[in-house]
This record gives structure tokens, sequence and C-alpha cells, in this order.
């Protein structure tokens, strides 16, 4: 049996697995794309700002790879509240709500994310319901700039962290 005969069955795999990876890449941008459009429509015809959170949340689940979502924003006092969220129980806002990596000052901060809670530097009481039953494995919080606030945030609960910095 020649080199090139032993090679050609890898050959043909490593093909397969590369053009599995490529389908795969394809299809999650086209899901993005159409989360991205759906929320362009969404907004368009929001007569509120609940139908807004709501259009915000459903593209944030439909186009990032989480099972949670939350939409907080600083209060007149400076501290960090819910105003929508999916897939997260009373408890876990109630205790997670007026605790923020940011503070209304904060112009333009850097993602967060938390790939292992456990060993991750949070009080005791912040982990004990940020555990991967409540939350999922891994948590990112985004800052979102908004024209009428410069204090907003995204938090999600991911499956898998996309490429970015993990703290």
């Amino acid at each position: 049996m020649g080199e090139a005969s032993v090679l050609q069955p890898l050959s043909q795999s490593f093909a397969v697995v590369e053009g599995e990876r490529t389908l795969a890449a394809l299809s999650e941008a086209v899901r993005q794309k159409d989360a991205l459009y759906r929320l362009a429509d969404r907004l368009q015809q929001a007569k509120s700002r609940d139908e807004v959170y709501s259009a915000a949340l459903h593209a944030i689940v439909t186009a990032l790879p989480c099972d949670r979502a939350s939409i907080l924003l600083f209060d007149g006092s400076g501290t960090m509240r819910f105003v929508a969220w999916r897939g997260l129980s009373d408890r876990y806002r109630a205790v997670v709500e007026g605790h923020s990596p940011w503070s209304p000052d904060d112009s333009n901060p850097a993602p967060v994310c938390i790939a292992d809670v456990d060993s991750a530097d949070l009080p005791a009481e912040l982990k004990a319901v940020i555990r991967p039953k409540e939350s999922g494995p891994r948590l990112s919080f985004r800052w979102l700039q908004a024209a009428s606030s410069s204090a907003n945030s995204c938090r999600t609960s991911m499956r898998r962290i996309p490429s970015m910095t993990v703290k």
C-alpha cells in the first residue's frame, strides 16, 4: 500500500470536517443576520419601551448562543436595575440586581466574561445564585450604548463564550 493510498482517506475526511465547519459558520451567520433584520423590523413597529426590550431580548437569545438574557439600566440613584429579562428566576434577579462591573460614569468599558463562576472573584451570595443551574456555565456582560443614556447593560448566560477576553 503506497503513501498516497493511506493519505487519500485522511485528506477526504479532513475535507468533510472542514466543509461541516464552514457550513456551521455560515448557518450561524445567517441566523444572526435574520435576528438583526427581525430586530430592526420590530423596533420600527414598537410603541413602548417594553416592546423595544422584548424585541432586543429576542434578538439577543436568537443571535447569540445563550439561553437567558437581561437588560439592565442605571436608575436615577446609580443602581443597575433589571428592566427586562428572559429565563431568569425571581431569586436570581433579587440577588443580582444592583451589582454591576461598571459605574454610571464609565464611557465605553470592555465586555466582562466569566468562564468559571466558581473560581471568579465574586461575593459568595452572588456565586450561590449564579451557579450553572441558574445561569449556564458562563456569564457575559456587555455594555450597550444608547443615545438617551450612556449607562446600559446586557447580561447573557452563554453555553459557550464567543471570541472575547475572559476575566
